[in-house]
């Protein structure tokens, strides 16, 4: 084979090894990359939805709040002026009741129900939540005695003059909260929920999940993790799923409250949404196509490089063996060649030595005599 196309096929088989092993790590380090794009994109989501949560709840409280600086705190009980502002705030935050609870055991309610004998307002959740906190906040969920149904409670302290009044609260069944604000759908077959710090279910769109389930136990895989809430306000989690694939649980803190937005979603529908909206996964393309041409080139100049060397190697031995050929063939005429003239050489002495007269002729003419044949 030529030297110089020799060199050639190695220095382009080892380019091409360089640059396959080049795209290789270039292809595992955009793996990375797309892994991290597709954990943000999650978080980015839970930190949008829970953003949502959160301005919808303050707007709910902002409402509450009105109704708590409408009503007269000097003169609280079943009047006008009392009643007017509760069921104002009814109608324009959409609560099933406002109420008051007063420090007395007296309650004040805007959707007019009255509470069976023994009933005390200072054992319900609600009155317990704004005693507790001193701020505007909301409880988890419970049974409301008015609709039967599962809510939660805004709640609101009131102080007039430096003096507790009561609590005012007002009621949102959960069924609303799921419909206006965790309706969306992430992927496919992902959803959003809300748990508690302690991983008990508040809302989900699975209803029999609601306050009779932790999170741990609809997602085992989550078993033992949950001190991830503990540990920071927002954050991602992969888990395996009961059907043996692979999740991704992003979450979020809902501010003043104990409650974190979550979505969970199968990790190939997130890898499949992120690949639309990434141009990571173009440079993983790119990286795939270049890997596959450097491999094609490592094939294709080390298999050209094989079979020149292997035809090389072949018309070398043929070469070979012809001249082997050529060379006996020359032999063996040097060898007829020297013969020849020993025998020309050696009949030509006899026919001059002879004692008898030897004439050669052709036709009537004499062509050929030795001595003897001179003489006579």
């Amino acid at each position: 084979m030529n030297i110089k196309i020799r060199k050639t096929i190695i220095y382009m088989t080892a380019l091409s090894a360089v640059v396959l092993v080049a795209v290789a790590i270039n292809y595992r380090i955009a793996g990375h990359i797309v892994e991290k794009t597709i954990v943000d994109q999650q978080a980015d989501l839970a930190a949008k939805v829970a953003s949502i949560v959160e301005l919808w709840l303050s707007q709910q409280m902002k409402i509450l709040d009105a109704a708590a600086e409408s009503v007269p705190l000097d003169n609280l009980g079943q009047n006008e002026q009392t009643l007017a502002p509760l069921k104002m705030a009814m109608k324009a935050g959409n609560f099933t009741d406002v109420y008051i609870g007063e420090p007395g055991g007296l309650l004040i309610d805007g959707a007019d129900w009255l509470p069976p004998p023994g009933y005390d307002p200072r054992l319900r959740p609600w009155y317990r939540r704004g005693t507790e906190t001193g701020i505007t906040s909301f409880t988890t969920p419970y049974i409301d005695l008015v609709t039967n149904k599962l809510v939660i409670a805004l709640v609101k302290p009131l102080v007039h003059e430096g003096k507790f009044r009561g609590v005012m609260g007002a009621d949102i069944v959960l069924d609303n909260l799921v419909e206006n604000v965790l309706k969306l759908k992430v992927g496919g077959s992902g959803y959003a929920f809300l748990v508690e710090r302690s991983g008990t279910i508040l809302v989900h769109p699975d209803k029999s999940y609601i306050m009779r389930a932790s999170l741990e136990t609809i997602e085992p895989g989550l078993a033992g993790r949950l001190g991830a809430f503990n540990d920071s306000t927002t954050g991602t989690i992969t888990y395996s799923s009961g059907t043996g694939g692979k999740n991704i649980l992003s979450y979020r803190l809902i501010a003043n409250s104990d409650w974190f937005l979550c979505t969970t979603v199968p990790h190939a529908e997130a890898y499949s949404l992120t690949r639309k909206t990434t141009m990571v996964f173009a440079m993983e393309i790119v990286l795939r196509v270049l890997g596959a041409v450097a491999l094609i080139t490592l094939v294709g100049v080390g298999g050209s490089g094989l079979v020149l060397f292997i035809f090389s190697r072949r018309f070398t031995t043929a070469v070979q063996q012809h001249e082997v050929e050529m060379t006996g063939i020359r032999k063996d005429m040097e060898w007829n060649i020297t013969k020849r003239k020993e025998v020309e050489t050696y009949y030509q002495t006899l026919f001059n030595a002879a004692n008898d007269a030897i004439l050669i002729g052709r036709g009537m003419t004499c062509t050929e005599c030795n001595h003897k044949a001179e003489e006579i």
